[in-house]
């Protein structure tokens, strides 16, 4: 198995647990992280963005890690958005704080596939430069 298939599937893997798990039970899923509905339309919300967003960007990255065309763009997307989400959460934890070890754990698995997804992108991109001189 290829390194860009083990990184679209790793991040598949995670978006779409934590998705169906924030579908399901969003109340229980975002407890942890001190994140809940008010109302109805307050779950309803949590369960398209947090549910939905992270079930369609799961079945992104698995369905491009089976077509090779899609790959660098998937591992593109994996490296900045989980390093976004990684760098802007690390800013929050040295700036508010936050008691316990969830935030810190949850910034080291997002920096974690982030920097799987921009290793696997630079070999793709080093392979693809390689045939495109070799043709």
């Amino acid at each position: 198995m290829t390194l860009s298939k083990i990184a679209l599937l790793t991040a598949a893997a995670g978006f779409a647990g934590f998705g169906i798990a924030c579908t399901i039970r969003p109340d229980k899923a975002l407890a942890a992280a001190d994140v809940r509905a008010r109302s109805s339309r307050g779950k309803t919300e949590l369960r398209a963005m947090y549910g939905g967003m992270e079930l369609g960007l799961g079945a992104f990255f698995a369905l491009a890690a089976f077509k090779p065309s899609w790959n660098r763009s998937a591992l593109a997307a994996q490296a900045l958005g989980l390093g976004a989400v990684a760098a802007t959460r690390l800013g929050g934890i040295l700036g508010d704080h936050p008691r316990g070890k969830l935030m810190p754990g949850l910034a080291l698995a997002e920096a974690s596939a982030a920097a799987l997804g921009a290793v696997a992108l630079a070999r793709e991109s080093r392979t693809t430069r390689t045939i495109n001189r070799a043709a």
